[in-house]
């Protein structure tokens, strides 16, 4: 018996120089190049990274002027008082519904979702191979 091993593959599909071609172009989307670029085989995180290369690069930002009027010390808000931990709320009554369907005998269910109306209460007596 032979085992197929895998071969590591450095080349890319033949149609991703072309996407990034497209791209760069801007004749489609980001969301595009990602979709195609991943479905052609191309990693998520390397069609990422190409998009971030193509990416304008961000302008340098500066710092804000400095304000003339001078600064107050701010006050700290009153304390408040604390609420009392309450537990939870004991009692109540829970309510399920579901779909009413017929019933006329369990060995006619037609599906799963008939059983599961019935099963909490009538218990299987004999077993059927389908």
């Amino acid at each position: 018996m032979q085992i197929i091993k895998k071969q590591k593959r450095d080349d890319e599909h033949v149609y991703i120089p072309e996407l990034k071609d497209l791209y760069l172009k801007g004749r489609i989307s980001r969301r595009e190049f990602l979709r195609n670029a991943t479905l052609l085989g191309m990693s998520f995180a390397g069609a990422s990274a190409f998009l971030a290369a193509c990416g304008p690069t961000p302008a340098p930002t500066q710092a804000p002027a400095p304000t003339k009027a001078a600064a107050e010390p701010t006050k700290a808000p009153e304390p408040t008082e604390v609420p009392a931990p309450t537990g939870p709320k004991y009692g109540g009554t829970v309510r399920c519904s579901m779909q009413v369907i017929r019933i006329d005998h369990p060995a006619r269910y037609s599906w799963v979702y008939d059983a599961n109306a019935t099963r909490h209460f009538l218990e299987y007596l004999t077993l059927t191979d389908g």
